[in-house]
């Protein structure tokens, strides 16, 4: 049974929908920001193609397109029909499946690998879809995690500002430093082979046009996405600075 807190997720997604499609995922330069990131995580993927891949809370199917294209068995889950319906026309090769991260519909040790994409942070309680998703994957099998990051204190006030100013982020919406990230995959039976920050400038100017439109205005907005995508890149580098990012991307095996 649903709780109200998931009924209300669900609602919110309805709407979130259209406007992914409508608005995040309208735009030339915010796809090619969209396509780094896919490459970035799915760079850290299983190279069989008979592999089977759960994009777990798949969304729009942003991500799943592009496992599709990789993939033979794929899979997107997500608890928002609404979503998957758009999914459908990203993903027509992936088996779509209306269903709750908390309480995965998949036998014991069935998949090689999970990937979830800015998706466990919706969650009522993260620590459960962990222990599932961690019972759900084969013994060696991987989980992907990209995740909002609040390690650096100016981005903790934004996500702070927009959590209340907004109207795109429901009641049970968390935000996780790397270190609880870490704490909770391990508390799941995980081991993390591998941790990568992710965004700086190009993550809230290129991959987000429904918070800041700004680059709609600004000529040669794709050229602008590469060269700040690059410089991501630079920074992810620096010691000082790489704490700094919008999201983390963490490699954990089972």
């Amino acid at each position: 049974m649903k709780t109200a807190s998931k009924e209300k997720e669900i609602e919110l997604h309805k709407s979130l929908s259209r406007e992914y499609v409508d608005k995040r995922y309208a735009t030339e330069y915010s796809m090619l920001y969209q396509d780094y990131w896919n490459r970035e995580l799915i760079s850290f993927l299983p190279n069989s193609k008979g592999d089977i891949i759960l994009d777990c809370g798949c969304g729009t199917g942003i991500l799943l397109k592009d496992i599709d294209k990789l993939y033979e068995s794929s899979c997107g889950l997500d608890i928002s029909y609404s979503m998957l319906r758009k999914a459908q026309n990203w993903a027509r090769g992936s088996d779509l499946i209306v269903g709750d991260i908390e309480t995965l519909p998949f036998l014991e040790e069935s998949l090689d690998a999970v990937v979830c994409r800015g998706s466990l942070h919706h969650v009522p309680i993260p620590q459960k879809a962990l222990y599932e998703i961690h019972n759900s994957l084969k013994k060696g099998g991987s989980l992907i995690l990209s995740e909002p990051c609040i390690d650096s204190v100016f981005i903790r006030f934004i996500r702070k500002i927009l959590y209340k100013e907004t109207a795109k982020f429901g009641e049970s919406h968390n935000a996780f430093t790397s270190i609880y990230l870490e704490e909770m995959l391990h508390n799941s039976g995980f081991t993390i082979e591998k941790t990568k920050p992710l965004g700086y400038f190009a993550y809230p100017l290129c991959g987000f046009p429904d918070f800041i439109p700004l680059l709609n205005y600004v000529p040669f907005c794709n050229y602008i996405t590469n060269f700040l995508i690059a410089f991501d890149k630079i920074l992810a580098h620096i010691p000082k600075i790489k704490t700094q990012s919008w999201h983390i991307i963490i490699l954990a095996k089972k």
